[in-house]
């Protein structure tokens, strides 16, 4: 079918990480959580002192969400590590420690779909299950040239139909391995290296000289944009940190936050609440996540009375024990200086 050359390419140009090295689905269950979202390089230090920490499923399974989290911090899309820790549990209680090894047990895991588990059957245990990443299907797309919106979710089940009659004909591990790192170092988004392509001779894009007209994507839907007053609050030299019970980050600390722009809403708020001053403001600070931007007012402000509400106020220099998304690890960098 033509791949011969693609695993030929991949096994002389393959880059080395940490885990290319194994065949445990457990490390390469943890890899495939963290590469969600999140470039490779940012990935590998964060996989290597994770697994140092939790080196096998009952590490991670026995310790508390709060710690997995604080080992994490600094990735950002925290509900994934939320899940991983849900799907270890029921690896730890129902498979005795010991990581499914069939299909149907592997999607069953939360926050495992279908390309997590095509991706551990294929790379751990070698068997052919498609493993439809962003990479492939751009490969995909311009070898075929798919005339489909890959973002609708039609268009990824016929890819994946595709990718997994491929797969069957080759060995699965180097044949995912193979297509991921052609769409990360050669078939690129804006600049694809079709001179140096091991399937450009069956690519209907370099044929045709269309390749970057594909894949084909409608555009996306605006991002919505929050606005916060974030609040700094400070009682005897301490900080308050508040744990989140909300979705986006469930079992994370938070600075107080108020969904207000200006600084006259916010003392609204704080009358009824503080005795307090407003110490300094600063800055506007912007974080883009996938559906949403946050624009944060972070506002220092010190308490003049014991608050009559249970508060966590933390040590200056403790603050980075906890679990804080990145979001506001940009307030912490302000008022650090």
């Amino acid at each position: 079918m033509g791949f011969e050359k693609l695993i030929e390419w991949y096994e002389k140009n393959k880059r080395d990480f940490p885990f290319r090295n194994t065949v445990d689905p457990y490390k390469i269950w943890v890899s495939e959580i963290m590469l969600q979202q999140t470039q490779v390089e940012t990935v590998i230090p964060f996989f290597n002192k994770f697994i140092k920490k939790y080196p096998g499923i009952s590490n991670l399974a026995l310790d508390s969400i709060e710690n997995v989290l604080s080992t994490v911090n600094g990735l950002g899309y925290y509900r994934r590590f939320r899940l991983m820790h849900k799907a270890s549990k029921i690896i730890h209680k129902d498979y005795s420690n010991n990581f499914p090894n069939k299909y149907e047990d592997v999607i069953k895991l939360p926050g495992v779909g279908e390309y997590t588990a095509g991706a551990i059957m294929s790379f751990a245990y070698n068997k052919p299950y498609s493993a439809l990443d962003g990479n492939v299907i751009r490969v995909l797309s311009r070898l075929y040239e798919i005339e489909l919106d890959i973002r609708l979710q039609s268009t990824k089940k016929k890819m994946n139909l595709i990718n997994q009659k491929i797969i069957q004909n080759y060995n699965p591990r180097l044949y995912s391995n193979a297509m991921m790192e052609l769409g990360s170092q050669v078939c690129n988004v804006n600049n694809p290296q079709c001179e140096n392509c091991p399937l450009s001779d069956i690519c209907r894009a370099n044929k045709s000289g269309n390749q970057i007209k594909y894949p084909i994507k409608s555009k996306k839907k605006p991002v919505k944009v929050l606005y916060f007053c974030t609040v700094i609050l400070k009682y005897k030299n301490k900080i308050c940190l508040k744990k989140v019970k909300t979705k986006l980050y469930e079992g994370m600390y938070l600075f107080p936050q108020y969904e207000v722009e200006d600084l006259n809403s916010l003392e609204e708020i704080l009358e009824r609440k503080y005795e307090y001053r407003i110490i300094d403001v600063k800055n506007d600070i912007k974080h883009k996540f996938s559906h949403q931007e946050w624009i944060m007012k972070p506002v220092l402000i010190e308490l003049l009375k014991k608050p009559k509400e249970n508060l966590e106020f933390i040590k200056m220099n403790e603050i980075l024990k906890y679990p804080i998304p990145k979001a506001h690890l940009k307030i912490y960098d302000t008022i650090k200086m």
